[in-house]
């Protein structure tokens, strides 16, 4: 339950980088936030109001323009996002993905920092994020694919009648 609950996170957070990456608005990159949109540049007062609609909001200090974003009513309070304005405009948005369980979150983020830290120490920082799923009676695998020319790193979550599996590998070769 805990792996699952990891590779999960981390497939959402490569999803979020996907959609930061190509979710554009006419000022700047836009971020989903559960049902609401912000993006980079939009007035304080909206992003505001479209947060506020589904969460609750906390501003951080007296005189800060930062706020923090929890699930609406979730007993414990869970963060989802935090939001900072500068000049009255969105500066920067950044979700959460980390699992509640952070003690099961560490060792696979622990992996992924070194796959990735591999691909940097080889020169490959130009590199294609993409995702696939396979579905079939018995399993559905799901797979964050980070394409780095001919090597790759492949992120798979596995759901099947047997039980749920996590991997993280390096590859080199085509896809199968």
């Amino acid at each position: 339950m805990r792996i699952r609950r990891v590779t999960a996170g981390i497939l959402l957070m490569f999803a979020a980088t996907i959609q930061l990456g190509t979710a554009q608005s006419p000022s700047g990159a836009s971020l989903v936030i559960g049902v609401s949109t912000v993006a980079i540049g939009e007035p304080e007062d909206k992003v505001l109001a479209t947060l506020t609609a589904a969460f609750d909001l906390e501003k951080q200090g007296a005189t800060s323009s930062s706020w923090l974003v929890y699930e609406k009513r979730s007993v414990p309070r869970r963060l989802v996002a935090n939001v900072f304005f500068k000049d009255g405009r969105l500066q920067q948005a950044r979700r959460y993905w980390s699992p509640d369980d952070q003690t099961a979150a560490v060792p696979f983020a622990t992996a992924v920092f070194g796959a990735v830290s591999q691909l940097v120490s080889e020169g490959r920082r130009s590199c294609v994020l993409d995702v696939g799923t396979n579905q079939s009676p018995s399993a559905e695998i799901k797979t964050a694919f980070i394409d780095c020319g001919d090597k790759r790193l492949e992120v798979t979550l596995t759901q099947g009648r047997v039980g749920q599996f996590a991997n993280l590998d390096e590859v080199v070769g085509g896809r199968q």
